[in-house]
């Protein structure tokens, strides 16, 4: 094929492909926003994407009247948030999400479906521009480009993370830069590469690192003598460097709030083990060229020609193959080994979302192998014979076995037959003498490559194959779905004042975020580390992950203290409390209240207790600690220190018991009858839920197949509350877990009951179940106190990066403010600095002398000043370095 038709052929292989692997999409009148069940895709991904078109929009806008306004927090992202720092994961600094300027929220789901085929079809023409620079044979590169779209990362990962196949662009590019600099060419498609990936998504941006020196340190001994070696590991950091210099205004803020973060270090595990378990190597080899997942986000799913390339590679004895079989081995160490995918994926948890270097790995072995491919050595075409039949062989097998073929995975079977057909099309291009030598061979293996990958498509999206497609959302629905509902309702109300809202008509997480509305849902990577603790000890049914949480469970203390004037309900759902809400509206289903006694952004208290007196307590003690007093820190306050004087009554119904789970996974506890008193609200508190799956249990060597979502039903009085649980080892793990169950008396019963179903074989454990009673005059009276103290008035906020109130108190107080805790936010009583103090676990609080105060808060990133400072200077270093360059060419 000749160069100049290399991208036009693409292009229309590109176009034809789509719309056969996605027209399982176009005729059930699918979106690609992952997001039926309150998945990432609408709750995270396109959630950000409007939000950040909208954040360009009014920047630009509030630019052209005459005024900068740059917010750098938002109180609707999760309890209150850094913009850039929170939504640079999803959003901000990838420059294809720049297309979202020209959407709005009704629309943005075209965009999106738009976005992901562009990135797409970038990807390809990265790898192209690779293939062409590295001078490799036209066919082979058009072959290996498609090989490296339509895998794994694409069918598995990037249909519900589109951002995914950003490092799948990168990685290309940044070795062609790489390979510049070993040529001694210009330096600056490397140098701009590393600052895009930098800016675009520090957590792809750290794997890229990693493989960017590999690549370097395989390549170096083709251009450079052992002895160069420090001048030219020099030469590549100050490059490096410069290009992350460049990033600073990004990169350093987003790396100092990830170092906050909820999830660093608290998965639980180490990923000190040595091997996996059987089951996921078993899986790895049939979906090497299957359709189906490989835990822990090992996506193959290649092309059947890929097999069959990577095993002439190993037949054949040039050595300047060496790197190609150096980087397989490394490849299969670093998939088989914990313990190396705990390090590629940021000493967090082992993950293998790096597979996207492998995929490339993969891609470029096709390509450098197809002349080979069209011209068999005896031993390497009994070598394919082999291993196709081998797989072949496998598959029979398995097939006679129903729990070997489970293990193996979907599609194997059909999996074999293209292999097969691709053998049999290979063998053909090489034996019969009329194709040998004519053009129509490279039309051949590229017509079985195409029909492999329609094959995938069909596997992983056709609706009678798989049961993916219902997991996205039908066309034109995203907006409504995520919000259109109680964003409806709220339109005169919660947006004229700062107060939160909780809407128990939606399990959307992050539902108010694209129309400013703050409210008591979070779902996002990078969460704070003490709102996430704050909230975990509070014991909701609803904290899923360190990351993932939504609403406060109706408890009436905790939603004045969080300030949540408006609640939302569905009119199917039981009225709200009429004592402590007044219905507003009623529209589309649902039913608006206002909470008569929320708090305002501002409220004080004239004592103390500390964080150590406060971890002793249980959830309902902790929220009437709240209400009665300022929680601090061991060291610094001058208010009294008291020790908490709690009216919350516990007592154990079952201590210390475990009971092993049939296949089923129908099992129940035994049921338990409890007394109800009409004058107290009553809880149950579960304690130290622990579970392991069957055959899931880790060794200290060894890592087993554990499970996220363990979904543990609880049935209190009739109603029904699924919680999640993660077995030890999983990615989200972070300990035994706790949960609090409200007992509704409905009818005025004496007696409720509480029943616990498990839906997953295996063995599970509880420490520990109580009875916690609450006296609901004496809760309201205590509610009621705190509002009667002096609270901040006159309230002013800016949706950004000002906040304002006044506020007049007789004697020394502390003001809590329930906005997260930043070092970015600055006090000031009076136009005179003051120091913030982090109270209530997650809250700011500010000590407050007798007298008048006007209280202001200013918040700027931190780490945003200093970071645009490397970044001018890095970007002045690097104009200056041209110009020399420029000047010295002359």
């Amino acid at each position: 094929m000749k160069k100049k038709y290399l991208f036009l052929a693409y292009s229309f292989l590109f176009v034809i492909l789509c719309m056969i692997v996605f027209y399982p999409f176009y005729i059930s009148g699918k979106s690609f926003v992952w997001g039926i069940g309150a998945q990432d895709g609408m709750a995270q991904h396109l959630n950000a994407v409007i939000y950040w078109g909208q954040y360009i929009r009014e920047f630009f806008g509030n630019l052209l009247e005459g005024h900068m306004k740059l917010p750098m927090w938002d109180m609707s992202i999760g309890y209150g948030a850094d913009v850039l720092t929170t939504l640079n994961y999803y959003a901000i600094g990838d420059p294809i999400n720049l297309i979202y300027i020209f959407s709005n929220k009704y629309n943005a789901e075209y965009f999106y479906d738009f976005g992901l085929i562009l990135r797409m079809y970038l990807v390809g023409i990265s790898f192209i521009c690779y293939g062409r620079y590295m001078k490799k044979d036209n066919n082979g590169i058009l072959i290996g480009s498609l090989i490296y779209l339509f895998s794994g990362v694409l069918f598995q990962s990037a249909m519900r993370h589109p951002f995914f196949l950003n490092p799948m662009i990168y990685l290309p590019i940044l070795f062609i830069g790489i390979e510049k600099i070993f040529r001694k060419e210009k330096p600056y498609c490397f140098i701009f590469t590393v600052t895009i990936s930098a800016v675009s998504n520090f957590y792809y941006f750290y794997m890229l690192t990693v493989f960017a020196v590999i690549y370097a340190l395989i390549r170096f001994r083709h251009y450079e003598r052992k002895e160069n070696f420090i001048r030219i590991v020099g030469k590549f950091a100050g490059w490096y460097l410069l290009g992350v210099g460049i990033s600073a205004i990004i990169l350093l803020p987003v790396i100092l709030g990830f170092l906050g973060n909820a999830r660093s270090g608290a998965s639980g595990n180490s990923g000190m083990y040595f091997c996996y378990s059987l089951s996921y190597y078993l899986r790895g080899l049939f979906q090497f060229i299957g359709f189906d997942k490989v835990e822990r986000g090992t996506n193959l799913n290649f092309v059947p020609l890929s097999v069959l390339a990577v095993t002439t590679l190993f037949l054949q004895k040039k050595k300047k193959r060496t790197d190609y079989k150096i980087a397989f081995i490394l490849a299969i160490l670093f998939l088989s080994i914990p313990m190396c995918s705990y390090v590629l994926h940021g000493f967090s948890y082992p993950m293998n979302r790096w597979i996207f270097s492998v995929t490339f790995l993969v891609a470029i072995t096709v390509t450098e192998m197809y002349p080979d491919l069209l011209s068999l050595t005896r031993i390497q075409a009994a070598g394919i014979i082999v291993i196709t039949e081998g797989y072949v062989l496998a598959v029979i097998l398995a097939s006679r076995r129903e729990n070997l073929l489970a293990a193996a995975g979907k599609g194997v079977k059909a999996a074999a037959v293209v292999l097969t057909g691709t053998l049999i099309m290979v063998l053909l291009v090489n034996y019969m003498k009329n194709i040998q030598k004519s053009a129509v061979r490279h039309w051949l293996i590229l017509s079985v490559v195409c029909g492999s990958i329609g094959v995938a498509g069909i596997y992983h999206f056709s609706p009678k194959k798989s049961t993916v497609l219902k997991e996205y959302l039908q066309r034109g629905q995203a907006y409504n779905v995520l919000c259109g509902k109680e964003v409806g309702l709220l339109d005169q109300h919660s947006t004229k004042e700062l107060y939160r809202t909780e809407a128990k008509s939606t399990r959307n997480y992050n539902w108010g975020m694209i129309d400013c509305i703050p409210n008591t849902t979070n779902y996002f990577s990078i969460t704070d580390k003490n709102v996430s603790q704050a909230v975990r000890d509070l014991e909701s049914t609803d904290y899923r992950y360190l990351f993932r949480f939504r609403k406060l469970d109706e408890r009436e203390g905790l939603l004045s203290l969080f300030s949540v004037k408006y609640q939302i309900r569905k009119k199917s759902d039981p009225p709200a409390d009429s004592g402590s809400y007044q219905k507003i509206k009623e529209m589309n289903g649902c039913v608006l209240y206002e909470n008569k006694n929320a708090l305002p952004f501002g409220y004080t208290y004239d004592s103390c207790i500390t964080e150590s007196e406060y971890e002793k307590l249980n959830p309902l003690e902790k929220e009437e600690a709240l209400l009665k007093y300022a929680v601090v820190e061991e060291k610094g306050s001058s208010l009294p220190v008291v020790t908490p004087e709690i009216s919350v009554e516990t007592k154990t119904l079952r201590k210390h018991t475990s009971r092993f789970v049939s296949e089923k996974g129908k099992a129940q506890w035994e049921k338990i009858n409890i007394p109800l008193n009409p004058e107290k609200e009553s809880y149950i508190r579960i304690e130290g839920i622990g579970v392991t799956a069957q055959n899931h249990e880790n060794k200290k060597w060894k890592l087993s197949s554990p499970e996220n979502k363990i979904r543990m039903r609880i049935w209190a009085n009739g109603r029904k509350y699924s919680v999640i649980l993660q077995e030890k080892g999983s990615s989200y793990y972070f300990g035994k877990r706790n949960y609090i169950i409200k007992l509704e008396r409905r009818h005025g019963e004496k007696e409720g009951n509480i029943n616990i179903r498990f839906h997953v074989p295996g063995t599970y454990s509880i420490d520990r179940i109580s009875l916690i009673e609450v006296n609901k005059k004496e809760l309201k009276t205590t509610v009621k106190e705190r509002k009667d103290q002096p609270v901040l008035k006159n309230i002013k906020y800016d949706k950004g990066n000002h906040f304002s109130g006044d506020i007049t108190v007789k004697d020394k107080k502390i003001l809590c403010i329930p906005i997260p805790y930043s070092k970015g936010w600055k006090a000031f009583d009076c136009g005179k600095p003051v120091k913030i103090k982090r109270i209530q676990r997650m809250f700011m609080g500010i000590e407050l002398s007798s007298g008048k105060h006007h209280i202001q808060l200013d918040y700027i990133t931190p780490g945003l000043r200093l970071g645009a400072l490397i970044s001018v200077a890095s970007s002045g270093l690097l104009l200056v370095l041209m110009l020399r360059k420029k000047k010295f060419e002359k």
